[in-house]
C-alpha cells in the first residue's frame, strides 16, 4: 500500500472517532455515568493517539508528490495546496497529541478520582471541540488536494 492510500485510510480516526468519542463524553457527563466517560475518554485517546501514523504517512505522501508531481497527475495549484496541508497540519497535529496526552493520563485517574476530575473532563471534552476545529481546517485542504472540485471556484475576470 502506498503512504497516499494509508494516509486517506486512517486520517478519519483522528476525525471521527473524536467527534464521536467527545459526544459520547459530553452524554456520559451530563448522564453521570461513570463507565461512558471512562469509554468515551479510552476512546479519545486511542482515537488522538493515531495522529502520529496519520502524520507519518501523510508526510511520506507528501515527499513523493513533492519529488515528481507529474506522476501523479497533480497540477502546480494541488502542489500548492500540498504544502498548505502540510504546514496546516504540523501545527494542528499539536493540539491532538495534547488531546492524547491529557485524555490517557485522564483515563488511567478516572478510575480512582473520578469525582475530583469530574469538572476537568469539560475541559477534555472543549480541548476535543478545538482539535476536531482545527482536524477539520486541516482536512478542507487535504480534499482540495485531489479534488479541484473541493477547490474555490476562481472569479471570471471580464
Amino acid at each position: 500500500m502506498t503512504p497516499e492510500y494509508i494516509h486517506l485510510l486512517i486520517n478519519h480516526f483522528p476525525i471521527h472517532g473524536i467527534l464521536l468519542s467527545t459526544a459520547v463524553l459530553i452524554g456520559g457527563l451530563i448522564a453521570k455515568k461513570h463507565a461512558v466517560v471512562f469509554s468515551a475518554l479510552l476512546a479519545m485517546f486511542v482515537c488522538s493517539a493515531s495522529i502520529p501514523f496519520v502524520m507519518k504517512s501523510g508526510e511520506d505522501a507528501y515527499y513523493r508528490y513533492e519529488a515528481d508531481p507529474a506522476v501523479y497527475h497533480l497540477d502546480a495549484e494541488a502542489i500548492e495546496i500540498a504544502k498548505k496541508h502540510y504546514d496546516e497540519a504540523e501545527f494542528g497535529a499539536k493540539a491532538t497529541y495534547l488531546l492524547a496526552v491529557i485524555s490517557g493520563l485522564a483515563s488511567i485517574f478516572y478510575l480512582k478520582r473520578r469525582e475530583q476530575l469530574r469538572k476537568w473532563m469539560w475541559v477534555v471534552a472543549f480541548l476535543a471541540i478545538v482539535c476536531l476545529g482545527l482536524n477539520a481546517w486541516i482536512a478542507k485542504s487535504g480534499g482540495e488536494i485531489r479534488r479541484p472540485d473541493f477547490r474555490a471556484p476562481v472569479e471570471a475576470q471580464s
